[in-house]
């Protein structure tokens, strides 16, 4: 699968008539099989549209993605041959985090980003990446104050263009990076500037929003049919064919981030505004990320209704309501705030994500990760809850 930008609707109903003519049927599906290899893709793209963005998605995921196992490449340069100098972007995915992207070196020179596929209405918004303007005034870029304009399709491309490793590097050295960070929160109100703002561009790529990688579906190598699931370490002993039936296991995303990774893990996370970030620790330039559980699975395990449940979706309809949306909700409302407009359980869910204390039983093979906020009943039977809004509904 593979993300097109065009800066404008004119260029974006060219490139529609080029494909079309091309023989690819756009009304088979809402995200047609074109049958164009990527080369040509990219061919087709830059010649209708030289402001054109192009950006891999979901790059690990077995089945059509471009480092995947099932028909994927080894590089991007293999991939997209001549073109690959202008793919400034890789879109992780909810099976890979940041963190495991930058395992790869030759992704050094690309940006991170994260998105939600547009399956529902309901799920956008699982994952994405956070822009900010710099509102300071800048004489080389003419930069306006952030409530003077909206970001446009330009920002957009430099933004990606200069979260790159490589660009950073050669505008801002090392000590500068660390020195700057250890100022700076991107989840601050008071402090809103990232990182990457002392590069003084007009938009930057701020931080981007994560689903825990484990709950994706394809996470873990495995075979769902027969209910079998391995970590990397575990395929190395027993093999990657099914114990039970023989056929071959569908590798998961973690096991071929392993096989092409050409680094050790070093990331870190600091707790900051008590929510849990995570940076390269390597290359703190590198945009951080926070990992995030949606919040109607957190009400739905807190006060035990699926969720599907229209009980769910009241307290969800009155947070985000209350707050603004679902993101201030699980990022900056105040916990004394969410248990006055729901309960202390829903409350405690929230902050329990925000530092990262969850456990999940890992996806694999088409099969999503069971995400659990509270080990047990008892530790969620701990939660205070003398101070719980009552007569909510």
């Amino acid at each position: 699968h593979t993300l097109i930008w065009m800066p404008t609707i004119a260029s974006a109903m060219n490139f529609s008539k080029e494909l079309t003519k091309r023989g690819c049927n756009l009304l088979s599906d809402g995200r047609p099989i074109i049958g164009l290899s990527l080369i040509n893709l990219a061919e087709t793209v830059f010649s209708v549209e030289p402001r054109a963005l192009i950006v891999p998605a979901h790059i690990w995921t077995p089945w059509f993605s471009v480092y995947g196992k099932m028909g994927g490449f080894e590089s991007l340069e293999e991939a997209f041959g001549e073109f690959a100098n202008r793919i400034y972007a890789v879109e992780t995915g909810l099976s890979s985090s940041p963190d495991m992207n930058w395992l790869i070196k030759e992704l050094d020179s690309r940006a991170i980003i994260s998105f939600s596929d547009a399956h529902s209405g309901a799920k956008l918004g699982r994952e994405a990446t956070v822009f900010e303007i710099d509102e300071r005034e800048n004489d080389e870029h003419k930069i306006k104050k952030q409530d003077e304009r909206m970001i446009t399709y330009e920002d957009i491309v430099e933004a990606l263009k200069q979260a790159s490793l490589e660009s950073r590097a050669l505008k801002v050295g090392v000590e500068d990076r660390t020195s700057k960070i250890e100022k700076s929160n991107p989840l601050s109100a008071t402090n809103p500037l990232p990182p990457s703002s002392m590069l003084h561009l007009p938009a930057f790529i701020a931080y981007t929003i994560e689903f825990y990688p484990e709950e994706g579906k394809y996470h873990h190598t495995g075979h769902r049919d027969c209910s079998v699931r391995l970590t990397p370490q575990e395929t190395v002993t027993k093999g990657t064919t099914c114990p039970v039936c023989g056929k071959p296991l569908t590798q998961g995303v973690m096991q071929r981030v392993e096989e092409l990774a050409t680094r050790i893990q070093n990331s870190e996370f600091r707790i900051q505004n008590e929510i849990k970030l995570l940076y390269n620790k390597e290359y703190p330039s590198r945009p951080p990320f926070v990992m995030l559980v949606p919040l109607k699975e957190i009400i739905s395990e807190a006060i035990g209704s699926p969720v599907a449940s229209s009980k769910t979706q009241l307290y969800y309809e009155k947070l985000v309501s209350q707050f603004g949306g679902e993101f201030n909700v699980l990022l900056h409302a105040d916990l004394p705030e969410i248990t006055k407009y729901s309960t202390a359980e829903i409350s405690d869910g929230v902050r329990k994500v925000r530092i990262g204390d969850i456990v999940i039983d890992p996806g694999y093979d088409g099969v999503f990760g069971v995400v659990k906020i509270w080990k047990s009943d008892k530790e969620r039977a701990l939660v205070d809850t003398s101070k719980e809004q009552l007569g909510l509904f």
